[in-house]
Order: structure tokens, then sequence, then C-alpha cells
């Protein structure tokens, strides 16, 4: 094809494998490595596209409402969460959210839920029994199996007796994020984000120490659509400016190893001109996520 037409030279997509990207080169065709995002206008969302995503998203905030009245139903026995005698689990939660989505027309796979020491490691999909008392993290990434769009949301619970750290950490990191999402619009860079509440995480008393994994250890958002992390990446990797459009995580994150406590919360924006368009409806406030 490329002969037929006398192409000499392509500009391949970076994802591409090196096995054609050789034989191209033995055939004496130049290579040229494109950029991401391949398609520039991905970046920039369609009201379209918002809808499809919302779509998700309202499904996703139906389902963690189930989970958290199953919370509250809950007992807690020895430290640990009960339901009908039996220990609630990672496991046994994680099936349920993703049953429920697939349900709904979404699928989900490696959905976090954890809790104690596991919810201070930041992706830690969680194992075993429930902790009460302490973290319990729910992050949660499906698509649409219709449209194919992803939606993404973390939110930070605990059933039971919070501990004085935790209830530091949460409204650390709730103010973190309300500091993310009013500085974010169009023309901004995200790494400036990153650095302003990594600044007011220091200055609560949580400074990040990436050698020990304690404090905001994570980047602040990455892009959504067709992919659950798609360009940018990272809003605060090098030097970032917000594209007018753009769908973007805020999830700025805490975590304490040595005192087994991780808490984050996300949401999903839309940046605009003059702000950003909160996807997220879920609530949020301390007296939302503590469940006695």
């Amino acid at each position: 094809m490329l002969e037929k037409r006398g192409l000499t030279a392509l500009e391949v997509h970076p994802f591409t494998p090196i096995e054609v990207v050789d034989r191209l080169r033995k055939s004496g065709i130049k290579i040229r490595i494109g950029q991401l995002p391949w398609y520039e206008n991905r970046i920039v969302k369609t009201e379209k596209e918002i809808s499809h995503i919302t779509e998700v998203q309202n499904h996703m905030e139906d389902v963690l409402d189930l989970v958290q009245k199953r919370l509250r139903r809950a007992s807690i026995k020895n430290g640990f969460i009960m339901e009908k005698g039996k220990t609630l689990t990672s496991e046994g939660l994680r099936s349920f959210i993703e049953l429920e989505l697939f349900r709904r027309g979404c699928a989900s796979y490696d959905t976090i839920v954890s809790s104690g020491a596991q919810s201070a490691i930041p992706h830690h999909v969680g194992v075993g029994p429930l902790r009460a008392n302490t973290s319990i993290i729910f992050d949660i990434y499906p698509y649409s199996r219709k449209t194919g769009y992803f939606s993404d949301m973390t939110r930070t619970f605990c059933k039971g007796d919070p501990p004085t750290l935790f209830v530091k950490m949460y409204e650390a990191v709730l103010a973190g994020q309300e500091k993310g999402i009013g500085m974010i619009r169009a023309g901004v860079d995200g790494k400036d984000i990153h650095v302003a509440i990594e600044e007011l995480f220091a200055k609560a008393g949580f400074k990040t120490d990436l050698v020990k994994g304690r404090g905001f250890i994570h980047g602040t958002g990455h892009g959504l659509g067709l992919l659950c992390h798609e360009p940018p990446a990272r809003i605060n990797e090098g030097s970032y400016i917000l594209k007018n459009g753009l769908v973007t995580s805020v999830e700025p994150g805490l975590y304490d190893p040595g005192n087994k406590l991780g808490v984050r919360t996300e949401d999903l924006v839309q940046v605009t001109k003059t702000g950003c368009w909160n996807l997220t409806k879920y609530p949020k406030q301390l007296k939302d996520i503590i469940i006695p």
C-alpha cells in the first residue's frame, strides 16, 4: 500500500508494536514516533461525551449508596465489620459492587476496597476482612458497556469511631481537594495545583516523604474518557496547561503507613474557561462518611 502511493515516511502511534516498526524500517520506511494523545481533539469532551461519562457516574453513585446502606446495617465485633454473623470482606464488597454495576450496563474490575493498613498503600486493591474504626477506601472506575466511556470516584468511609488522626487527615484531604478544584480553569498549570495542595498538607502537619511512603505520594489527577487514565496521565507531570473542555480527576490523598491509615477523595471535573464543572455529586463531608 505504501509502495503504491510512493510513501517513504510514516508517523506512528507511540504504542505501535516494535515488530511492526522494525519491519517497516527494514522496508526502507522512515519512522517518526507520534505524540500522546494521538488525536489531540480527544482531550476536549463534547456535551454528548459528558453525558456518557455522567451516566456511568450516576450508576456508580447509586451502587455506592447500596454499599453505604449495607455498612449502616452491619455490626462491629472484635474490630471487624460483621454482616449476618459473618465478617464482611474486601472481596465480598468488591464482587457486590462489580455485579451491581454490571446489572446497570457497566463493567468494572480491580475495584479498590481497602481498610486499615491496606488503605495506607494508595492503590492496594484490598483483601480479607474489613476493619472497623479506621479507613475504608472505595475507588471505583467503571465504564459503560454500550458507549465505552469511563467514570472514576473515590470515597473514604469509617465504620464506627474514627481515630483522631483519621479525622485530621480527612479534613486536610477535603480542604486540599477544595483548594485544587478552586484553582482549576483553562490556562492553569496542573503542577501549580499539585504544589498548592502539597503545601496545604504540609501546613496541616502532613509533610510528604516519598521515601517513607508518607503524605501526598501520588498525582493530583488524570485525564479520563474512553480510558480511565488517558492523556494527560497526570495533570501535575512536568508542566501541563489545562485545556478548556478537559475532563480530569481531582484526587488528593494522605497516607500514613506507621499508623495504618489512608485517606483519599476523588471527584471528576470538566475544565472551563472560568473554572470547572464538577461531575461528581456523591457526598464527601466528614458527617457523610462516618457510619455509626
